[in-house]
């Protein structure tokens, strides 16, 4: 029996993290160099965990992370919600935790200490609440919204260097290649084309195994381009960005998040924005993320519209998105998963999962096409489309149907 299992478990709040929990757990969101439940494992020195999530979503993170399970025997049980990020204060409060004792901000469990005992009464049914005897109380350990990653994501950049492997500290043999400051970071096989400005003064630059920048590219740090990632020519990736694993990207980036398996390899501006995996936003294509009258960006979700309370709000597009080439995405626009917007102007604010079209209209996406397209892409990236992984995008094209009703 192991002293101590970790337990990664979402919260209903997953709602407001639309539309990329729709296909992922809060728990496998991307802030920083890493996704929120490789932080957790990191810091907890966790080689397995327990994952307590939807139940379509499961056999795809089974298939995913081989580390993720749904039972370990432990004398405890150390329950992280899937939207905590942790922080140095958050891990020295669960560290002194006593057994079954909670970490709250407001209302939400962030996190607790549960015996064995109080975990098998929980997973017999007790609410969790109920088998907190010790609160402690805490601020600003959760994030809510897409926005509030995008806005953290620099500070957990610099958090993610203390427990990310890297080969060695970078030092270019071409001289055409120009560092500005020292604090850059690189994996295995990266290579950096020649006229390469890599500007770390303002923070690190952080480029992960098998990644290729192009000649004539500025990298502003803070900056993370992760595994297998190609940064084209000529393209222009600013403060705050993360570029997930296999992705290939050019043009204008600042403050934004790639989940993963994306492609903006054209010319355009990105900005204050969160794509998920297998999104590819065709050539000219540019999002707004900054009203013409600097006030906060209100963004619609399915269950309401959201005042943000922030300037910067770009484009939040879930897994599977593909945007025609010039397409025009105003500030804070939400486009659903598996959404096909073309078309000339700006589309509506709001897209449905799965719609097809544009300023003109939509109509909803032929399931089978989309499968087949979808196929299609990942085979590309030498993924395979698994019968797990189709069962969810029926599931999600049955749980959107609402969107659709309402929203095309």
């Amino acid at each position: 029996m192991k002293e101590q299992a970790l337990v990664l478990w979402e919260d209903r709040e997953w709602v407001n993290l639309y539309p990329l929990t729709l296909s992922h757990p809060t728990f496998e969101l991307r802030v920083g160099i890493l996704r929120v439940m490789e932080k957790w494992r990191a810091y907890l020195e966790a080689e397995e965990a327990i994952a307590l999530t939807r139940d379509y979503l499961w056999p795809v993170l089974q298939e995913r992370y081989p580390w993720l399970t749904d039972q370990v025997m432990a004398a405890e049980y150390w329950l992280v919600n899937g939207r905590a990020l942790p922080d140095p204060v958050l891990l020295d409060t669960l560290w002194n935790l006593p057994p079954n004792g909670g970490v709250f901000e407001g209302e939400h469990l962030v996190a607790a200490r549960l015996k064995r005992s109080a975990w098998l009464q929980f997973r017999r049914g007790t609410p969790l609440l109920e088998l907190v005897e010790h609160r402690v109380t805490l601020k600003g350990v959760l994030f809510t919204y897409l926005w509030d990653l995008i806005h953290r994501n620099a500070q957990e950049m610099e958090r993610d260097l203390s427990i990310v492997p890297y080969a060695e500290q970078y030092q270019p043999l071409d001289p055409t290649i120009k560092l500005l400051g020292g604090r850059v970071y690189v994996g295995h096989d990266v290579l950096v084309d020649p006229y390469v400005v890599l500007d770390a003064r303002e923070g690190p630059i952080f480029l992960g195994n098998g990644v290729r920048v192009r000649p004539f590219t500025y990298l502003q740090g803070p900056v993370a381009v992760l595994q297998g990632s190609l940064v084209k020519a000529g393209s222009r990736i600013g403060e705050g960005t993360t570029i997930g694993p296999v992705c290939k990207v050019a043009g204008e980036i600042e403050a934004s998040i790639l989940q993963g398996y994306s492609n903006k390899q054209h010319e355009g501006f990105l900005g204050h924005s969160y794509l998920g995996e297998w999104v590819n936003l065709g050539a000219g294509t540019n999002n707004s993320d900054l009203k013409n009258n600097y006030r906060p960006v209100r963004v619609q979700l399915p269950h309401g519209t959201v005042d943000t309370g922030q300037v910067f709000v770009g484009l939040m597009a879930g897994d599977h998105v593909k945007a025609g080439i010039d397409t025009m995405f105003n500030t804070g626009t939400v486009v659903g998963f598996g959404a096909n917007v073309f078309d000339a102007g700006f589309p509506p604010k709001f897209i449905p999962s799965f719609a097809w079209g544009g300023k003109q209209g939509f109509v909803p996406y032929d399931l089978a096409r989309f499968v087949a397209t979808a196929r299609r892409v990942m085979a590309r990236r030498e993924v395979e489309l698994t019968a797990a992984y189709q069962n969810m995008i029926h599931t999600l094209y049955e749980l959107t149907q609402p969107e659709r009703r309402s929203g095309v």
